[in-house]
C-alpha cells in the first residue's frame, strides 16, 4: 500500500535537547544519544558508536527490544536496523529502509518488541499509526486504503484498525504476530476503542444510552466483563484472575 504522508510526534530529538540515555536488552543494555551520534554499551563496558544516526524511541518502555533496535537519519528518509545479541554483545547492521515517500522521525517511531514491525504515527490528516515490515520495507497496516485509522497495543504485536466499509462498519483487531484477527461493531469517533496492560481491548460504547464499556481479550476476541458505565479515561488497566477491573497509573507516565 503507497501512503503519502509524514510520521513525526516532535521535532525535538535528543541530539537537539541533548544526552539522553534509554534501557534494553531487559536492562543489559543501553543507548545513549548526543549531538555526535548514538551510542549501545553492554553491561561488559562494550560499546557500538553509531555516528550521525538517531534512535528509534518512541516505545515506552524500550527494555523489550532484545533482537533488534532502530536508528534513523537526520531527515528521516533512512531507517537502519541492526541485529542485536544481548548474551555476545554484539550489534550487526541489518537491512536499511529507504523511506522514498515517507518521513520517521525517532521521538515517535519504535520496533515492536520482536523486531519485525516499524510502527510510527500517522499524522497526513487520519490520525492513528501505520506499520511497516522490517524484512521488506512494505506498508502492514492500516491494510485496506488511506481512510482507514490504526493504533497500536504496548509492544506493538496487536493493532486496532477502524475499518468504514458498505459491509462493515466497527473495530478490527488484528495479532501481527499469528494473523489471526476479530471484529467488532462499532461507531468510529464515538465508540472509544482502549487497551489495557494484559492483554485486553475495551470499548467504551458512547453510541447507547446509557454508556456501556466492554472489554474484551484480544488473543481471542472473547467478552471478558461489561460495565454499565464508561471506563475512567487516562488511566492503565487490566481485569485481574478474579474478572474484576482493576485501574493502575499508566507505566508511560513513570
Amino acid at each position: 500500500m503507497k501512503k503519502s504522508l509524514i510520521l513525526c510526534a516532535t521535532l525535538a530529538s535528543p541530539a537537539i535537547a541533548g544526552d539522553a540515555t534509554w534501557s534494553a536488552c531487559d536492562g543489559a543494555c543501553t543507548v545513549t544519544q548526543d549531538a555526535q551520534g548514538a551510542t549501545v554499551a553492554f553491561q561488559s563496558g562494550a560499546k557500538t558508536t553509531l555516528p550521525d544516526l538517531l534512535f528509534a524511541h518512541g516505545q515506552k518502555p524500550t527494555e523489550c527490544l532484545n533482537t533488534a533496535l532502530a536508528f534513523t537519519n537526520a531527515d528521516g528518509t533512512m531507517v537502519q536496523l541492526f541485529n542485536l545479541d544481548p548474551e555476545a554483545e554484539t550489534l550487526t547492521p541489518a537491512k536499511q529502509l529507504e523511506m522514498e515517500d515517507v518521513t520517521v522521525f525517532p521521538d515517535s517511531a519504535y520496533l515492536s518488541c520482536d523486531g519485525k514491525r516499524l510502527i510510527a504515527q500517522d499524522v497526513y490528516g487520519n490520525g492513528g499509526e501505520v506499520i511497516l515490515s522490517t524484512y521488506e520495507g512494505t506498508f502492514i497496516a492500516p491494510s485496506v486504503d488511506e481512510t482507514n485509522w490504526l493504533t497500536t497495543a504496548a509492544g506493538g504485536r496487536y493493532g486496532v484498525e477502524v475499518v468504514l466499509s458498505d459491509t462493515f462498519n466497527g473495530y478490527r483487531v488484528v495479532d501481527f504476530e499469528t494473523g489471526t484477527e476479530a471484529k467488532f461493531e462499532a461507531l468510529h469517533e464515538i465508540d472509544q476503542p482502549v487497551f489495557g496492560e494484559h492483554g485486553e481491548f475495551a470499548l467504551i460504547r458512547h453510541s447507547v444510552t446509557p454508556v456501556v464499556t466492554d472489554i474484551y481479550r484480544l488473543a481471542d476476541g472473547a467478552l471478558l466483563l461489561s460495565l454499565d458505565e464508561a471506563m475512567p479515561g487516562g488511566q492503565a488497566f487490566m481485569v485481574d484472575d478474579a474478572g474484576k477491573l482493576v485501574t493502575m497509573p499508566d507505566p508511560a507516565q513513570k
